[in-house]
This record gives structure tokens, C-alpha cells and sequence, in this order.
């Protein structure tokens, strides 16, 4: 069999069965969501690092009602177009691109979805690396859009954890999850105090 066609046969059958495991998990988890609901009810830039970004849609579709107006950024990475098509399941759409790879056309389609009125899923530190390094697309994404960036923290008590560069966590079943939600704004800052501001917020309720 070739390459070609075992890639053909992933993007198939991958990213329903990752929804539809996804999904069960979901259900067999107890939530807490900590956050001020008026304060998130506003539009903003949504993060959270690569390697808690697993139960990132379905949270999404708590906090905003169907039909969504939302993309998120995915590389142009094979592994990105699975992970489209996943998210795709949820009602996201995805802007192809990555700090290391069409970042300044991601950068031009994300800045115009969200003149659109959309909001943005983004993973800082993804789709590569360092682990919990900021890249700094986000920061300049909500200086130029002067848009609130909600920051998704998410732990568990019971979780297996990848021996990937991000350290993928997944809650196990029946385990207690908790959401913590920050909203931060990052205008009339300089790029340095931006970044640092965010790294210490996103870092402050970050698993091991």
C-alpha cells in the first residue's frame, strides 16, 4: 500500500473516530468551568497551549451558541489536515498556516476573519514547539484587532500523557476536569511586557 493512499485512508476514517473518542470521553468526565461568564461572553482570541487543546472544541461549544462564527489556525502539516477535519465535525472552521509556515498569510486570513466578526482558536506554542514557548503571532493578532484574549487552562486528576514535544495530556474516563478561563488584554503594551504579561497568565494554572 502507498504512502498516498494510507494518507488518504487516515484523513477517511481519523478524524471521526478521534471526534466520536472524543466525544465519549467528554461525556464520561465531570467539568468544572472556573470564569466570569459576562466578561467571556465577549468576543475574543481564544488560546490555550498544544498540549491541552484536546477538549478545547467541545468546551467552545458550551461558551458559544451554534452556528459558530470561529476558525482556528492549523498548520499545513499532514497531521493539521486531520486535525481540520476533526474540528470541522465541531462546526470550526481552520486558516491554514503556522508561525513557521505561511505565517504571514495566516497572519493577513486571521486578521480578516476576525474584521469579520469571527473569533480565533489558537495554540501559541504550536504546531511544533518549544513546549510552552509564545509565539509571537498571537500577540501581534490582538494588538492589531485591540481584541481580549481568553486564556483555556485546562487540568485533570486522572489523565495519560503523551511522550510527545507537548506533553499531550488525555483525561482519562470518569475523571474530574477543570476549565480555568482568563480574559487579558494585551493593548498599550510594547511586544516584550505583551509577551511577558501573557507567558506568566498562561503559565499561572499550566500543568506539569
Amino acid at each position: 500500500m502507498t504512502k498516498k493512499l494510507v494518507r488518504k485512508l487516515i484523513l477517511l476514517v481519523a478524524p471521526f473516530l478521534i471526534y466520536l473518542f472524543l466525544r465519549i470521553l467528554w461525556w464520561s468526565t465531570s467539568k468544572k468551568i472556573d470564569y466570569d461568564k459576562d466578561t467571556i461572553a465577549k468576543k475574543h482570541l481564544f488560546i490555550s497551549w498544544h498540549g491541552e487543546l484536546l477538549f478545547c472544541p467541545p468546551l467552545y461549544l458550551i461558551l458559544r451558541q451554534k452556528p459558530l462564527h470561529v476558525s482556528a489556525i492549523v498548520s499545513q502539516h499532514f497531521d493539521g489536515e486531520v486535525i481540520a477535519r476533526l474540528l470541522a465535525l465541531f462546526g470550526i472552521k481552520s486558516l491554514r498556516g503556522s508561525s513557521s509556515k505561511g505565517g504571514s498569510e495566516v497572519f493577513r486570513q486571521g486578521l480578516k476573519a476576525l474584521k469579520d466578526n469571527q473569533e480565533l482558536l489558537l495554540t501559541p506554542d504550536g504546531p511544533r514547539g518549544p513546549r510552552h514557548t509564545l509565539h509571537e503571532g498571537i500577540i501581534a493578532l490582538a494588538q492589531a484587532s485591540k481584541l481580549p484574549i481568553c486564556i483555556v487552562s485546562i487540568s485533570s486528576d486522572k489523565y495519560w500523557q503523551l511522550n510527545s514535544w507537548d506533553k499531550f495530556m488525555i483525561p482519562k474516563p470518569f475523571s474530574k476536569v477543570v476549565f480555568r478561563l482568563q480574559s487579558i488584554t494585551l493593548e498599550n503594551l510594547n511586544r516584550q511586557e505583551a509577551k511577558q504579561l501573557l507567558q506568566q497568565a498562561m503559565l499561572k494554572y499550566t500543568m506539569t
